[in-house]
């Protein structure tokens, strides 16, 4: 996998939702599931300015629906 970007099976199991943890950016959390920051942005109709909290529940796009 180049630079470890794409999906593996267990992270494309678990697409639909995601519980942020303490240290999580949206940037790790985008690349864990294979998809853009954007596109994770979008899904949570979140501004470019707004900042995630320990134990927000994200919903995650599919990756392979893009």
């Amino acid at each position: 996998a180049e630079f470890g970007l794409n999906v593996t099976n267990e992270a494309a199991r678990r697409a639909g939702t995601h519980t942020v943890r303490k240290g999580e950016t949206l940037y790790r959390i985008a690349n864990q599931y294979g998809v853009s920051v954007d596109d994770l942005r979008r899904a949570n109709r979140m501004s470019r300015s707004a900042s995630i909290q320990v134990g927000q529940r994200l919903s995650v796009p599919d990756a392979e629906s893009r």
